[in-house]
């Protein structure tokens, strides 16, 4: 079966945060991503994948927002991304944790990947609504809703394909589970050692 196993290759060379980011030694983010048949809203696509996201900034920030690493640059193209996955304005919520605070949360398609961390990397990123009376804070829960007619297909692990930003602080994490199965079939090749980053940002 083809796979969307994201790629964490190269990306050791793209975590050089802008100047003066780091990332606190007790943050924490990991996520969860399933699927499920969509006979709900089918123009959406068949299969709806929730993606839910727990994080601690371990910082008195809240989150600014989050990056889903899709891909290593110049591997699938931005168009095979648009058209392989869905999402409705609001794409699900942030949900402070001890809180009765729920905030928007609009998905976004970013190609050329985030420049405020200096990431190059295709990539999915959820930010809140900044219109809302609350927002995120440094411990909380995202639930995310992704449409897609490609069946799921699992994630490769180990992986630290999930960001946060707090700040100019920032949190790296690992996500399992499935994904869209694309066609143009992201590098399989999840098997790069993480150590050096690690030792870079002191996690």
């Amino acid at each position: 079966m083809r796979n969307p196993r994201f790629f964490a290759h190269a990306i050791l060379l793209m975590l050089i945060f802008t100047a003066g980011a780091a990332t606190a030694d007790d943050c924490y983010i990991n996520g969860v991503s399933t699927a499920e048949p969509n006979p709900d809203d089918p123009l959406l696509g068949t299969w709806k994948y929730t993606i839910t996201i727990d994080y601690d900034t371990g910082s008195n920030y809240g989150v600014s927002h989050i990056d889903l690493l899709l891909d290593e640059p110049d591997n699938c193209l931005c168009e095979d991304f648009d058209a392989g996955l869905a999402w409705v304005a609001t794409a699900g919520y942030f949900y402070n944790d001890g809180d009765v605070c729920q905030v928007d949360l609009m998905a976004m398609l970013e190609c050329k990947g985030d420049p405020s961390l200096d990431l190059v990397e295709p990539m999915l990123k959820f930010e809140y609504d900044e219109e809302a009376d609350c927002e995120p804070g440094p411990v909380g829960t995202a639930v995310i809703y992704i449409y897609s007619f490609f069946g799921p297909a699992p994630i490769a692990e180990p992986n630290m394909f999930l960001v946060d930003k707090h700040a100019q602080l920032a949190c790296t994490g690992e996500i399992t589970g499935v994904f869209p199965g694309l066609p143009c079939d992201p590098v399989p090749d999840a098997t790069h050692s993480w150590g050096a980053v690690k030792s870079l940002y002191g996690r």
